[in-house]
């Protein structure tokens, strides 16, 4: 593995910036995109070309978010720390088991912070 594109949300969610990251994805050499889970994440991936890791936990949960919690500090306990937990946990996995040379981050949230981290 050659880069490392990571990103908190990716095809087949609809949204332009899903979109520019699979083109992304596609145009980069040996690249592996890493993301969460997602309804028809793996039928897409199985048509789509690029080699893709989905793990737990790797997606904001803004059903949280949305449901009422007006504590900034709680809900960036129960939406967001999770995530950004898991997508540094991911990435730091990735980053020692395949040594890649460049680390794309879609987002700053999640991916962004967990790639400052992890980055070689």
């Amino acid at each position: 593995m050659k880069s490392l594109l990571v990103v908190d949300r990716y095809m087949p969610h609809n949204g332009g910036s899903r979109r520019y990251y699979h083109e992304l994805a596609k145009r980069l050499q040996d690249v592996v995109v890493l993301t969460g889970h997602q309804p028809g994440g793996e039928d897409f991936d199985a048509r789509s070309g690029v080699p893709t890791r989905r793990r737990p936990g790797i997606r904001p949960n803004y059903a949280v978010r949305a449901s009422g919690i007006h504590n900034p500090t709680l809900n960036f306990l129960l939406a967001y720390l999770p995530g950004m937990l898991a997508a540094i946990f991911w990435t730091w996995w990735e980053v020692m088991r395949h040594r890649p040379k460049v680390i794309h981050a879609g987002g700053y949230a999640f991916a962004g912070l967990a790639a400052m981290i992890v980055a070689p």
